[in-house]
């Protein structure tokens, strides 16, 4: 999200976004009014956003509350076939969703289709797993007694999430946990609020009722504020959050060797990159760079960074290698490139990461496998696959005892007996 200088006029606004509550599209902007640019051409407007303050997210919650109770009384597979629907509309918007996140938050169009296709993909597993809610028949102690557990709806979600992936992200939360039965209050990331609108409507158009799912435009600080006193009323049983520990920074002077295109830094006409294109000071464009020479005692290898960075740490020997990939502290993903099945298979036990490469990159997580971090990058909570299925639900035991009169537990049992006395002759 991003407010023009003098430099940048902004062209007529595409679009204008607000929150959504109860199913309904606020007309007012208590948080204020901003707008969204292109990072490509700073000067294009891709929509205006009326932004709600802490008091239009506690209004979300209490109507997410509201919609809740009567959205889980619906049968498990019947709301699996609107998250169906929700993926055959997102599929039929493929190319239109993918053009608006490249155009609100920079990402090359191919890496956006894969992102709006990870929707689709999360929709289609997950309209399974609508009739796969299993619970577990238990066998009891006693006769004439059955016992039970089913996966229950935990209530109401609030879900935060970053613009790095702004919709594939969001989907993993927002699909699982209606299917379960919640009902959801999402706050997309504020420099992406036209994709956030977009996705919400996507979703609402499959059929959800008002209310079950909640969209707050609104900047951080706010969000937390609101998100603090829904907490305190009782209107929250769910968090969930996405994000980095820290924004980028400028460091390159931190580093022993930086190497850049033709440059370091944010492309202009004083720092160019070779062979660019088109005027680099109408849109955020960075050099692409390299920093060799990283130790465990820089700060850039202790920090999350976004953007066209790479840093190089070497290393004597595996030990070493394995050090450096634990030592900061995040554990989402990690990746090991070797012909050597031992290393590989020892990385893998030794990695503190949440997910883990052979030969393979980071990123481009596969929809029905489990997503999600250690250390500073998680709680150890998982998104997408069945494992998810655990964040919004909880277990439910039941025991039916239809013998006729009161037994206890631990206490009317049958006790068979046994000769423990019993010894083999030599």
């Amino acid at each position: 999200m991003r407010t023009t200088g003098a430099r940048e006029e902004t062209v007529s606004v595409a679009r204008t976004v607000a929150s959504i509550v109860g199913g309904r599209t606020l007309e007012d902007a208590p948080g204020g009014r901003v707008s969204s640019t292109n990072p490509a051409r700073t000067g294009e407007a891709v929509a205006e956003v009326l932004l709600g303050d802490a008091g239009t997210f506690v209004e979300a919650c209490r109507a997410a509350r509201e919609a809740q109770a009567e959205w889980a009384a619906v049968p498990a597979p019947i709301r699996a076939q609107v998250i169906k629907k929700i993926g055959r509309i997102v599929e039929s918007n493929k190319e239109a969703l993918a053009r608006l996140v490249t155009r609100e938050i920079g990402k090359p169009y191919t890496e956006s289709l894969g992102e709006v296709q990870e929707i689709v993909d999360t929709c289609d597993f997950f309209t399974g797993e609508g009739r796969r809610l299993y619970g577990q028949t238990v066998p009891s102690e006693m006769p004439d007694k059955q016992l039970f557990t089913f996966r229950m709806p935990v209530g109401v979600a609030a879900i935060i999430t970053a613009g790095n992936f702004p919709v594939a992200v969001p989907s993993w939360y927002l699909t699982p946990a209606i299917v379960c039965g919640n009902a959801v209050v999402w706050k997309p990331a504020e420099y992406a609020p036209a994709i956030g609108d977009a996705l919400a409507q996507l979703f609402l158009r499959g059929g959800l009722p008002d209310g079950v799912l909640n969209v707050v435009q609104a900047e951080g600080d706010v969000a937390f504020e609101g998100l603090t006193e829904a907490l305190d009323a009782g209107l929250v049983d769910k968090v969930g959050f996405t994000g980095s520990s820290e924004v980028g920074r400028r460091i390159g002077e931190l580093c022993d060797t930086v190497h850049g295109s033709t440059g370091t830094g944010r492309i202009t006409a004083d720092n160019p990159r070779e062979n660019f294109v088109g005027d680099p000071e109408a849109g955020l464009y960075c050099h692409p760079t390299i920093i060799d020479g990283v130790t465990a005692d820089d700060e850039l290898y202790r920090i999350e960074t976004f953007g066209p960075i790479v840093s190089i740490a070497a290393f004597a020997d595996f030990d070493e290698a394995v050090a450096l990939a634990n030592g900061h502290g995040y554990g989402l993903s990690a990746a090991i490139y070797t012909r050597d099945a031992a290393n590989a298979l020892r990385f893998r036990e030794r990695s503190t990461a949440g997910m883990i490469s052979v030969n393979n990159s980071t990123s481009g997580a596969e929809a029905h496998l489990p997503f999600g971090g250690n250390g500073k990058s998680g709680n150890g909570s998982r998104l997408s696959g069945i494992w998810v299925l655990d964040q919004f639900t909880r277990w439910q035991a039941v025991n039916w005892d239809y013998a006729g009169k009161l037994q206890k537990a631990q206490m009317d049992i049958a006790n068979l007996p046994a000769d423990l006395d019993y010894r083999l002759e030599d």
